[in-house]
C-alpha cells in the first residue's frame, strides 16, 4: 500500500509540474508571431470598419447592415484584444507587448466609436472616425513592420 501511494504522489507531482511549465511565457519568437497575428486581426477590423463607414457615408450600405458589420468587427477585435492581453510576454519583449496592447486598445475603441455613431445616426462624425481609423491603421502597419523581420527569421 505505501508504495502505491508513493507512485500516485509522484505521478500527481509530475502532472502538476508539466502543467506549470506549459503555462509559462512563450518563447520570444512565438510571442512575436502571436503579436503579429493580433495586429493582423486589428488591421482587418480597422480596414473593414473604415470601408463600412465610407459606404454608409455614401449611403451605399443600409444602416442596419452597417451596424451588424461594425458589431461583428467590435466583437472580433475585442476577442483578439482579450486573448492577447492574457499572454505572459517574455521579459525581452515587454516593449512589444505594451505597444501591441496599446494599439489593440486604440483600434478597439475606434471600432466601438464607429458602431455607436452609426447606431445613433451621427453621419457627421463618420469622416473624423474614418481619419482616426486610418491613423491607427498606419501605426499598426508600422508595428508589424518592426516585428516582421524577427517573425520571418523563424
Amino acid at each position: 500500500m505505501p508504495r502505491a501511494r508513493t507512485n500516485v504522489a509522484v505521478v500527481a507531482a509530475t502532472a502538476v509540474a508539466a502543467l506549470l511549465t506549459a503555462c509559462g511565457a512563450p518563447t520570444p519568437a512565438a510571442f512575436l508571431e502571436q503579436s503579429d497575428r493580433a495586429l493582423e486581426d486589428a488591421t482587418s477590423a480597422v480596414a473593414t470598419t473604415g470601408v463600412a463607414l465610407d459606404q454608409l457615408r455614401l449611403r451605399r450600405l443600409p444602416r442596419p447592415y452597417g451596424t451588424v458589420v461594425l458589431t461583428e468587427q467590435e466583437e472580433s477585435l475585442g476577442s483578439t484584444q482579450q486573448s492577447y492581453a492574457a499572454t505572459q510576454p517574455p521579459a525581452s519583449e515587454q516593449a512589444v507587448y505594451d505597444s501591441t496592447t496599446d494599439l489593440l486598445e486604440e483600434a478597439s475603441g475606434l471600432v466601438t466609436e464607429a458602431r455607436i455613431a452609426v447606431r445613433r445616426g451621427r453621419h457627421g462624425s463618420y469622416a473624423q472616425i474614418r481619419s482616426d481609423l486610418a491613423e491607427v491603421g498606419s501605426q499598426i502597419a508600422e508595428a508589424r513592420q518592426e516585428i516582421a523581420p524577427t517573425v520571418a527569421e523563424r
